[in-house]
């Protein structure tokens, strides 16, 4: 009877020995994979955030809001920054409303650096065929164009 209780004793604590080391390469395996997961949610929240804010933008720059799509554009940029990098295709988009929005402003100068760095980034990420490629080369030739009023 006494023997029978130390292998009792010796099984439970060989079992919790087992059930702690299970549960400790669950941690080790699971743990990367939450922080993945949180780290991959909060990059595509913010990118689904930034198409929303592009939209919106654009909804303000068709209704001839300048100064609303301006700042809508703005922040599409910055985030798009910092989540994709500046020579993203998608920040080169945030770039093109933003020259768009200049434009209809009569801000000729900033509009046509905005519209060539987007022209730059098109290029180099999607190709000299893409239409975000000849949005951006439209953009330039429509300001290169326009009559000259000597506003610039």
């Amino acid at each position: 009877m006494f023997c029978g209780f130390y292998v009792f004793t010796i099984f439970f604590y060989v079992k919790g020995l087992i059930s702690i080391v299970i549960l400790a390469m669950v941690l080790v395996f699971f743990t990367p994979l939450i922080c993945v997961t949180v780290f991959l949610s909060s990059i595509f929240y913010r990118v689904n955030k930034a198409r929303l804010l592009d939209d919106q933008a654009d909804v303000c720059n068709s209704q001839g809001k300048y100064e609303e799509a301006q700042r809508l554009y703005e922040q599409t940029r910055d985030i798009r920054n910092k989540v994709l990098g500046p020579k993203h295709p998608d920040t080169a988009r945030s770039l093109n409303g933003l020259a768009d929005v200049y434009n209809g402003q009569g801000k000729y100068v900033e509009a046509e650096q905005q519209y060539k760095e987007t022209l730059v980034i098109c290029e180099k990420a999607l190709g000299p065929k893409h239409p975000d490629t000849a949005r951006s080369l439209n953009g330039v030739a429509l300001l290169l164009t326009r009559p000259q009023t000597g506003n610039t």
